[in-house]
């Protein structure tokens, strides 16, 4: 993904070696901004939904979003990217919806709506077991 990672990157790479290291990740994603796929023409809807692009499965929706422009650029070139701060994206999301965090890519994580549903309340259980 690139020679040099961001700083939740960094932290996504600890916790896929080492799982007690979870909720640095989730500190680490709280301050992040990802960028998720714009819909043209409607940037400026106060609809998120119809802002950026979403992916239905199984009557399951999931969010698409990337932790920097390397990996988007690399396989969404000809899209235009929506940069929104985590901690806005989880006010905007809801309780239905999954993010795919860098889809396809070996830094690939499925957030489940549990586990936003955790981090929208403000409730990091993880960091109890970070070192």
């Amino acid at each position: 993904m690139g020679s040099s990672f961001n700083a939740l990157e960094k932290a996504l790479i600890e916790a896929m070696k080492d799982n007690r290291e979870i909720g640095h990740f989730y500190e680490e994603l709280m301050k992040s901004e990802l960028l998720c796929i714009e819909v043209s023409g409607n940037e400026q809807s106060v609809d998120f939904y119809k802002r950026v692009r979403v992916m239905e499965k199984n009557q399951k929706l999931y969010l698409p979003a990337f932790s920097s422009y390397y990996p988007f650029q690399k396989m969404l070139s000809k899209e235009k990217a929506a940069v929104i701060k985590f901690s806005d994206l989880l006010q905007e999301i809801n309780d239905n919806t999954a993010i795919l965090l860098n889809p396809d890519t070996p830094l690939s994580k499925l957030l489940i709506p549990e586990e936003l549903k955790m981090l929208k309340e403000n409730k990091n259980l993880f960091n109890y077991f970070s070192s």
